[in-house]
């Protein structure tokens, strides 16, 4: 059975709360949920966009918000409740319409309780996987716009469309429902011939983004490459506005990091550096040119036996000489890889644009470098983890 709920594309105003009642899914423990809608722009607290149940922290339902309040993250964020939380979160393009499709299962396993679909594809970066409960959803109203036991979180944007369903949607439903939507609303999706490369960016502003830590980005003693598009909007700052891609917590803490590449070679010029830790000695390769504002440059960090070298378009302009099997840090309580920030307070974000990231678990050489710099994110090669951002 479906839940089709139509809304006009309009601005909601702090004060004003909509909400559809009587929302009974007290029979099922699956929902699948699709919204049409644009938030203004990143900020540092939750906006919800639909929440069933007046209060997600206390009533056994489901959420789709923008940002994590509390946490370095700007993103979507969507979840159930009751018996704990399970989310997936994702960044979002602000002043840009999207089609969101949340899937909810209470059923299945605590990875897989939550899932995100941004204009027609899969998407996961970084999971909260906290046990949430199982057992059948409540019968509540679907507040849109913000919450609806106080009217607090509203969301900066407009939304236009919400359908609903009581049960699990087939990838064949999917597909459907995304032809139709984009159809109607002229918002473009890989319904059924995905395009080479995603054609967007992660703007980082606030807060980056988290991709989930694996061991192919563990690197050891091996050789490895981590290349990318960024373009500054801001100057470095005491830090700020340099932190690209990493697995870094502070460098005030010895032995906590692992590798990172930087838009700043000190934290107050602009030249881009590659750094590792191996216990606590920290090793890095520097560039030469120093960034400006509103530029795209292609960055690349290259590990190759005892030496880091970093590249910039495709130029290598700084080599280091690293001791004999030198082995990168593994730190056990890692869970994720950062894009825009470090880990550990005040975290440093970066007021800029990442595109096209590629991790190779080889030492790509010049050539290969130049060569990929200008393709678009479309992997064969098994020795290459791509993140693609969309």
């Amino acid at each position: 059975m479906l839940q089709y709920i139509p809304m006009p594309v309009q601005p909601q105003q702090p004060a004003d709360k909509q909400w559809h009642p009587n929302i009974d899914l007290s029979a099922t423990d699956k929902t699948d949920m699709y919204v049409v809608y644009k938030s203004v722009a990143p900020n540092t607290n939750w906006e919800v966009v639909a929440e069933h149940g007046a209060d997600f922290n206390t009533i056994v339902g489901f959420n789709l918000f923008e940002n994590s309040q509390g946490t370095p993250y700007n993103g979507i964020y969507a979840g159930t409740s009751g018996g704990g939380y399970n989310t997936k979160n994702y960044p979002f393009k602000a002043n840009e319409f999207k089609i969101v499709n949340t899937s909810y299962d209470k059923a299945a396993a605590v990875n897989a309780k939550t899932n995100l679909r941004i204009n027609s594809k899969d998407v996961s970066l970084f999971d909260q996987n906290y046990a949430s409960g199982s057992g059948n959803f409540a019968n509540n109203p679907l507040y849109i716009g913000n919450r609806g036991s106080n009217l607090a979180y509203p969301l900066s944007g407009d939304i236009a469309e919400i359908i609903l369903y009581n049960r699990k949607l087939t990838p064949a439903e999917k597909v459907t429902i995304e032809a139709y939507l984009n159809a109607k609303y002229n918002i473009t999706c890989n319904v059924s011939t995905p395009l080479p490369g995603s054609g967007n960016c992660l703007q980082m502003g606030n807060f980056g983004a988290f991709a989930q830590d694996d061991a192919d980005i563990d690197f050891g003693s091996n050789d490895f490459t981590v290349e990318f598009w960024t373009m500054k909007r801001a100057l470095t700052s005491t830090v700020y506005n340099s932190q690209c891609v990493n697995k870094w917590n502070s460098g005030n803490v010895p032995g906590s990091n692992e590798w990172a590449i930087a838009t700043s070679s000190d934290g107050f010029n602009n030249i881009p550096s590659f750094n590792i830790e191996s216990g606590t000695t920290i090793y890095k390769a520097d560039a030469i040119t120093s960034l400006p504002i509103n530029k795209w440059y292609h960055i690349a960090g290259v590990r190759e036996g005892n030496n880091l070298k970093i590249y910039v378009n495709g130029i290598l302009e700084g080599t280091t000489a690293i001791p004999p099997g030198t082995s990168i840090n593994n730190v056990a309580a890692r869970t994720f890889m950062s894009m825009g920030y470090i880990a550990a307070s005040p975290y440093y974000s970066n007021n800029s644009n990442l595109d096209e990231l590629r991790i190779w678990n080889t030492a790509l050489s010049q050539t290969t470098i130049r060569n990929w710099m200008c393709k678009r994110n479309r992997i064969a090669s098994q020795s290459c983890i791509t993140y693609e951002i969309l």
